[in-house]
């Protein structure tokens, strides 16, 4: 009875039952206990959580618990002492449910990366499930979602096809692209590469001849030559650079212009009094 019993439980227990047999019943049937983590952290000791019985299989009702036994004063702490007999009880079953703390699993495979290129994201998880928590067990720590960057070179650049009538600037993203050829004739087709992580490309286009309307077409393509976007409703114009756009005006193509820059449509911008639009698609 003055002896202190210690074991090994494996940490998945979910259950502790003591069995205790008092063989002088003059006195009350005594238990005391206490379980720790591999960390030496308190996971249990006898208390009100505990149940006890007079069988092992059923009739449990939560303990009770009294003050200190005196001569175990110095052995398991100073949790309590639970009081389980009287004298026509010998025999005590006190059991307790032991909180299990939550620990992840292995992480799963990467998802797909949300970019062919240019930079993108792939995500992974894992699951509270080894084990999971139970019996009030803490949940898990750290973060079960895990992030990475993936395809980070940068995307091939689109190709830019413009036709203005009659002096072209390109702009992309605000910023004039300089040195452009075929920006100088109503009838020239003007080319060029633009990076593929421009979120907006805006023609502003000047008309000498204010006898004729004003007509721009554009295509962008991707780099397997897959029409990205090309003139029509989607594009916005106006007279001023910074405001006052509204949806583009199309009609029938140019009619000199059928086989140049796709076969979009032509976006006409401009009456007598109008010689400069602009013209702008957001590609973000």
């Amino acid at each position: 009875w003055n002896s202190l019993a210690t074991t090994k439980i494996p940490a998945s227990t979910k259950t502790v039952m003591i069995k205790c047999h008092n063989q002088n019943t003059r006195y009350p049937n005594g238990i005391k206990v206490q379980v720790f983590d591999a960390d030496g952290n308190l996971v249990s000791d006898t208390d009100k959580f505990w149940q006890c019985s007079t069988s092992a299989s059923s009739g449990f009702k939560p303990a009770t618990v009294t003050n200190q036994h005196s001569n175990w004063k110095s052995k398991l702490s100073s949790g309590a002492v639970i009081w389980t007999t009287s004298k026509s009880h010998a025999t005590a079953y006190c059991k307790v449910n032991i909180a299990v703390n939550g620990g992840y699993g292995s992480f799963g495979s990467w998802s797909a990366c949300s970019a062919k290129c240019g930079g993108g994201k792939q995500q992974r998880i894992r699951k509270c499930d080894n084990p999971a928590p139970s019996q009030g067990g803490k949940p898990c720590l750290g973060a079960a979602l895990e992030s990475r960057s993936c395809n980070t070179a940068p995307c091939p650049p689109y190709t830019l096809k413009v036709m203005c009538d009659d002096y072209t600037t390109i702009y992309l993203d605000g910023v004039a692209k300089k040195g452009v050829a075929g920006t100088g004739y109503w009838n020239s087709l003007a080319t060029t590469k633009i990076p593929a992580a421009t979120k907006e490309v805006t023609i502003k286009c000047v008309n000498q001849n204010t006898r004729w309307p004003n007509g721009i077409k554009a295509q962008i393509l991707n780099a397997a030559g897959k029409v990205i976007s090309e003139t029509g409703k989607s594009w916005q114009c106006s007279t001023s650079a910074k405001s006052g756009f509204k949806p583009a005006s199309i009609t029938s193509v140019h009619s000199n212009w059928k086989s140049k820059a796709g076969s979009g449509a032509v976006i006409w911008t401009s009456s007598s009094k109008h010689h400069t639009a602009y013209c702008k698609i957001d590609l973000s």
